[in-house]
């Protein structure tokens, strides 16, 4: 009976994990289906003024901040804010429990946390397809063999 208990509880507790995760990348979906939307729209627009060099600087400079959200180092601590709040301080956890990892590192699982695959990620942070499966590889086996009361979170969020 007791046992019969437990697996519920842990089955309810894996369900809501899973529905946290699925909300969490759906909103960041739709978040980033505007920023690039508006990257699009700032290309036309650029595009289609070209001759109008006052118009055309204007969308230029949109879309260059807007792909500095993406990219920039300065535009991190925005984005692990968000994840933090979603996540229950996963990042935070991480850069506690793991202080010397690089900041491509943290980038890179920001961008796994937030469900983006390995094609947008190597075209934001600059990385080749190979560099990107090395360094999740090294990543994954550094961060899951830890013995930090944060291990199960790191579980939950980046693998």
């Amino acid at each position: 009976m007791q046992m019969t208990l437990l697996n519920d509880s842990l089955e309810e507790r894996q369900k809501e994990q899973s529905s946290q995760i699925a909300e969490l990348q759906k909103e960041c979906q739709v978040f980033y289906r505007e920023q690039f939307n508006d990257i699009k729209y700032c290309l036309e627009q650029a595009i289609k003024l070209k001759d109008e060099k006052r118009a055309s600087q204007k969308y230029i400079e949109r879309l260059k901040e807007n792909l500095e959200f993406f990219s920039s180092p300065n535009k991190s601590e925005e984005r692990e804010k968000f994840i933090n709040e979603k996540t229950g301080g996963v990042l935070s956890a991480l850069r506690e429990d793991f202080p010397k990892l690089k900041d491509i590192d943290y980038q890179l699982i920001e961008y796994m946390i937030l469900g983006f695959d390995a094609t947008l990620t190597c075209m934001i942070t600059g990385l080749s397809t190979n560099n990107y499966y090395t360094r999740k590889s090294r990543l994954k086996e550094k961060i899951l063999e830890t013995d930090s009361p944060n291990a199960a979170l790191y579980k939950q969020w980046i693998f």
